[in-house]
């Protein structure tokens, strides 16, 4: 894949996830739940847990936000195959661990048992619910991409919001202990002002959270999202301090993970962490992101074993509890570090077995599909063209989140007659084609190294088009620019270098056209040196059932060459 065009922005949100995991466990683990809640020690460790409680939301908005476009299919399940590898190698390791350490003894039986009921890693609850998660996306994404306007999708969040969250901000208060108010410790008891019911479909509103932002992102800016993070932070920490002053931690429903607080700052963190601008990084660390991010999964699930061996230690050799803080710098950084390490040792393990299992497949099948021969010589046909500022190249699967940027913009499509996309897995299927048919270059622009839209040379013959105009071509011109773009000369230049190279192989006549209406359309053909031949009424039928108007341009080989003798040195940019 081209590592410079990734979004190292998620890499680092999921990497913050699993961090702020291993920090939650930090107080898991240090006795902080059986300690009185009184002092400044404690209040800090307070608003510390409370910041990173945002940890497993942070990994269910990101899925929604990474699988929002996902749909059904048989390859769509295969997806779950790593998820699943990593889970048992993970448990594994945990119960050989168990087995070194607690000497445990491991029957075939119950190793199996231990994998099928999530028992052999002991936070596996999240593979449980992810798994259930991931079986439900294809059709979850159904409801959210088949709403239609932007009120509706806020109508579906407010509503799964009403039945989560606003629950934990309405059921957690007690009105008839006198003194309750004070010292709220002193109840656990409160009154249910509201239904409480579907507080536990909380990854659906997490889910759609992250799908949500990623199509209607928050416009606010870096430093304003970061300040209403931290003031979050200060604000539902205190509050929890508050409700176990004198007690013991109060871990209620306000401030568990469908608790209103934890979504409120996870919407921020969010917010924050995937907006971070990652295009200038060094391609070599954002690499360095991607995988470290592939390990963080393998990395939560054997993080038991670190947190089990280090903590002890920690516990004996600090006795005081609220000191144990000091070494929160130290122990929790370790904990991340081995779990990376040993996760990378299990994707280790899983990539050999799938080469393996990959390599035993070839040899059985020992045949190529007969799409993958045709992709691979359409590839090498096209030619990879530089300009001043454009790389025109073959597409790429790997092109279709770019793609499906300007492709999905109702102020492009439409001007070229065909319709919006509405995934990324459109798109794909779009690239696929032009994969297979060879005549698209997708234009990549050489400073982001991002793919900004198309140029294509068509080889089919309209004979309507021939008959009523009465002219013969051997091309057809077409092409197609992110709006973002509109109005710099890309496209001029783009389709310049291609006219001039595909005159140069021996072509004599190439034909462009545009649909009334599309004015930028028809400045990039008068500026290409295209001559006018004729329009046609009512000659195609728009995916919405609009007829459209279209006027046709002709460019001759010798007329483009006495064009460009012309040309004085400066006006070349056009041509070059």
């Amino acid at each position: 894949m081209d590592i410079s065009k990734r979004n190292s922005a998620l890499d680092i949100t999921r990497i913050c996830a699993l961090f702020c995991v291993i920090s939650v466990h930090f107080f898991l683990n240090n006795g902080f739940y059986n300690e009185p809640m009184f002092g400044k020690r404690m209040y800090v460790m307070t608003v510390m847990r409370t910041a990173f409680m945002i940890c497993v939301p942070l990994f269910i908005m990101l899925t929604g936000y990474l699988m929002c476009n996902k749909k059904l299919s048989a390859k769509y399940y295969l997806g779950i195959i790593k998820t699943l590898s990593i889970y048992v190698l993970a448990s594994i390791a945990c119960l050989v661990y168990k087995m070194i350490i607690y000497h445990e003894n491991l029957t075939f039986s119950h190793i199996i048992s231990s994998l099928l009921n999530g028992s052999g890693a002991n936070y596996a609850w999240y593979i449980e619910m992810y798994f259930g998660l991931f079986l439900l996306i294809p059709f979850i994404n159904l409801i959210y991409n088949n709403l239609g306007s932007h009120k509706a999708k806020l109508a579906l969040l407010a509503t799964l919001l009403f039945m989560t969250a606003i629950p934990s901000l309405a059921n957690i208060y007690n009105f008839r202990v006198e003194g309750w108010w004070k010292t709220p410790y002193l109840s656990r008891e409160y009154h249910q002002l509201m239904p409480d019911w579907w507080v536990m479909i909380y990854p659906l509103t997490y889910y759609f959270l992250g799908a949500y932002l990623r199509e209607f992102p928050l416009k606010l800016k870096q430093h304003t999202k970061l300040i209403f993070w931290g003031i979050s932070i200060i604000a539902f920490g205190s509050f929890n301090y508050y409700r176990s002053h004198y007690g013991f931690f109060e871990w209620g429903i306000y401030n568990d993970w469908y608790g209103f607080q934890n979504v409120i700052m996870t919407f921020f963190a969010f917010s924050f962490l995937s907006s971070i601008k990652t295009d200038k990084y060094p391609k070599g660390f954002k690499w360095f992101l991607m995988k470290v991010s592939d390990l963080c999964l393998g990395g939560y699930l054997v993080s038991y074993i670190f947190d089990n061996y280090f903590y002890p230690i920690l516990n004996a050799h600090v006795p005081t509890m609220v000191y144990r803080l000091n070494w929160y710098p130290v122990i929790v950084p370790i904990v991340f570090i081995c779990s990376l390490l040993l996760s990378l040792v299990l994707n280790l393990i899983y990539g050999a077995a799938e080469y393996g299992c990959k390599l035993a497949y070839g040899k059985l099948t020992r045949t190529e599909s007969p799409k993958s021969r045709v992709t691979e010589q359409n590839q090498r046909r096209l030619d990879t063209l530089e300009t001043a500022r454009l790389i025109l190249r073959p597409f790429r699967e790997s092109d279709a989140e770019d793609m499906f940027e300007y492709a999905s913009d109702p102020d492009v499509g439409p001007r070229a007659g065909w319709k919006p996309h509405k995934s990324v897995d459109e798109s794909l299927d779009t690239i696929r084609h032009f994969i297979t048919d060879g005549d698209v270059w997708a234009i990549e622009l050489k400073e982001t190294h991002k793919v900004i839209g198309s140029v294509g040379l068509h080889r089919t013959i309209n004979k309507k088009f021939t008959e009523e105009l009465n002219i013969a071509y051997d091309i057809e011109l077409g092409y197609v620019l992110g709006k973002t773009y509109w109005g710099r000369g890309i496209m001029p230049e783009a389709a310049a270098k291609l006219i001039e190279h595909t005159f140069s192989l021996g072509t004599k006549t190439m034909l462009v056209a545009h649909f009334d209406g599309n004015v930028q359309s028809k400045r990039v053909i008068e500026k290409l040196g295209f001559k006018p031949v004729g329009r046609i009424e009512q000659c195609h039928e728009r995916y919405d059932g609009e007829m459209l108007n279209e006027s046709f341009y002709l460019l001759t080989a010798e007329e483009y060459y006495k064009q460009k003798a012309k040309l004085s040195d400066s006006d070349k940019l056009t041509v070059v």
